[in-house]
């Protein structure tokens, strides 16, 4: 491995937001954190824009 990586994905529901910590286009994922302040690994496919 080049880098530490968490696989932690962060279960989310249509409507709720999050916020995104970092965003990782090579993987097509971002690390969030919801409003409970878990956080977690979200894909792109599932975010949109404010």
């Amino acid at each position: 491995m080049r880098v530490a990586y968490d696989t932690t994905e962060l279960p989310a529901v249509a409507g709720e937001s999050v916020d995104v910590i970092e965003d990782d286009p090579e993987s097509g994922w971002s690390w969030c954190r919801n409003s409970d302040g878990r956080e977690g690994r979200i894909p792109h496919r599932v975010l949109t824009g404010a």
